[in-house]
């Protein structure tokens, strides 16, 4: 048994069999990093998603070029998006609810530096990834280059990488609520 029964009475029974409390610190670094693998490629190719469905309906009037070849190309990248979200989404959906219901019912798991990092790293990319478009926004309004096709590219960039940075900046703040 683990030396602090609270922590095991809710981890799947294979972890508590272990005689050490590092098996299941190990197992549960593997399985956060898992998650936000799954994450990262989820959001990616639900952005890829979105945006090829911007373009296929509100098409940029400032780049007409090679439209034949951008097409074809766009539907293979639309297919590996399509492929993987089928792949990684219900990997990150399944660990997210695994893991969520172990931090529920312990909530010092919440305390795992493998966590905390891909969290305050996911926050960081986030972060750049938002600033990033809303900078190249406003150049594109300064330059009088903004079309309805990048506004909205603007709008779903922003609520994809803002809903994940605002979701995990309210656990670092639910984490030090905890930890206080």
């Amino acid at each position: 048994m683990t030396p602090d029964n609270s922590v095991s009475n809710n981890l799947p029974p294979f972890l508590t069999n272990s005689s050490s409390q590092n098996h299941i610190s190990l197992w549960l670094t593997f399985e956060y990093v898992i998650l936000f693998i799954a994450l990262y490629a989820s959001t990616i190719s639900l952005a890829g998603i979105t945006s090829h469905a911007i373009d296929q309906f509100i098409p940029d009037s400032t780049n007409l070029t090679n439209i034949i070849y951008q097409s074809e190309f766009e539907r293979g990248m639309l297919r590996g998006y399509i492929a993987t979200i089928i792949v990684f989404y219900p990997v990150f959906s399944l660990l997210f609810l695994h893991l969520k219901k172990l931090e529920l019912a312990n909530p010092q798991l919440k305390s795992i530096k493998a966590r905390k990092m891909c969290i305050y790293i996911t926050l960081i990319v986030t972060f750049l990834i938002t600033a990033a478009n809303i900078t190249s926004t406003l150049y594109g309004f300064l330059a009088g280059t903004t079309t309805s096709n990048s506004l909205l590219h603007f709008i779903a960039t922003l609520f994809i990488s803002g809903g994940v940075f605002v979701y995990y900046l309210w656990q670092v703040k639910d984490d030090r609520k905890i930890n206080a």
